[in-house]
């Protein structure tokens, strides 16, 4: 029974920290989302910061909204059209990931500043 017990238990708390929440942090760098918005998050030549996002995004869901299909929410709100003339390469959709995870990465984003 003892030699059953050391072999769930380290299987368990295996499985337990498979199956957590995913880190945003490394959601963001997975994605590739780095290559334009910077490993710092302050933007470069082909993308904005996405410091300061809670001013304009209302909840996460929304941003989930625009990650999936940006071209649509791009064409009817100002604010973006604006940014998205300032930049070469335009905001393509994530479709590599979960609506969960990108909920995930979101919720992360309207917090850093």
């Amino acid at each position: 029974m003892k030699r059953l017990g050391a072999l769930i238990l380290p299987i368990a708390a295996l499985l337990s920290t498979a199956c957590g929440p995913p880190d945003p942090e490394t959601l963001y760098v997975d994605l590739g989302c780095p290559r334009c918005h910077g490993t710092n998050l302050e933007g470069n030549r082909y993308g904005p910061t996405v410091k300061g996002l809670s001013e304009h995004w209302g909840s996460p869901q929304s941003m989930v909204t625009y990650l999936r299909d940006p071209k649509p929410v791009v064409e009817n709100d100002a604010r973006l059209k604006a940014q998205d003339a300032e930049y070469d390469l335009k905001m393509q959709p994530v479709t590599d990931s979960s609506d969960e995870d990108l909920a995930v990465l979101a919720a992360w984003l309207l917090t850093v500043e």
